[in-house]
């Protein structure tokens, strides 16, 4: 990437977050639990957590908001309880929840209402990868955008201070290889 497509990146992915989260940041880690980005736990959770489950869910539950389907949001979340070890979904799930107690007040949005209505009802677990693509989607950035909302949500999670050329190296590196659902535009 050149510093141009650099600065146009974290420009995107600043709009995406202020749009989508307002000043919203996570209170704790989620899934990745690593240090720095040369740290060997960051290229594991890439291997085991980010692209089998994290990236092909953020896809999905993109293409069921946009569609306006909660009762698919509601399916994506119980996938994910399945597919995360139970440390990962766990940490989703409560970070997931605090994220919609914030945005509960969020009512012109029948989707996002639905699928807070499936969350109070006990009828899905709310894990933050569906929070996050949901309104991502709702907002119509593409899958793409919503997934490198999702790592840089991740990220900052855990605390790590990355400098923006870190952050836009580890993007490069999330996203290698992406799967053919995120080319498509919404």
């Amino acid at each position: 990437m050149t510093n141009s497509t650099h600065a146009i990146a974290s420009r995107d992915i600043a709009l995406a977050w202020r749009t989508c989260l307002g000043g919203w940041k996570p209170p704790t880690p989620i899934t990745l639990i690593a240090g720095s980005p040369s740290d060997p736990a960051w290229q594991e959770w890439l291997k085991t957590t980010w692209k089998p489950v994290l990236l092909p869910a953020t896809a999905s539950v993109h293409e069921a908001a946009f569609s306006g389907r909660a009762r698919a949001l509601a399916a994506q979340d119980r996938k994910l309880s399945n597919d995360l070890p139970a440390f990962q979904s766990a940490g989703s799930q409560r970070v997931g929840r605090i994220f919609c107690e914030r945005f509960s007040r969020t009512t012109g949005d029948k989707l996002w209402r639905g699928y807070l209505n499936l969350l109070d009802g006990k009828e899905t677990s709310g894990h933050l990868i569906v929070c996050v693509a949901t309104r991502a989607a709702r907002f119509h950035f593409s899958p793409s955008m919503a997934a490198l909302l999702l790592l840089a949500v991740e990220t900052h999670a855990t605390g790590i201070p990355f400098t923006s050329r870190q952050f836009l190296g580890l993007m490069e590196e999330a996203m290698a290889d992406m799967p053919a659902q995120f080319l498509k535009s919404a």
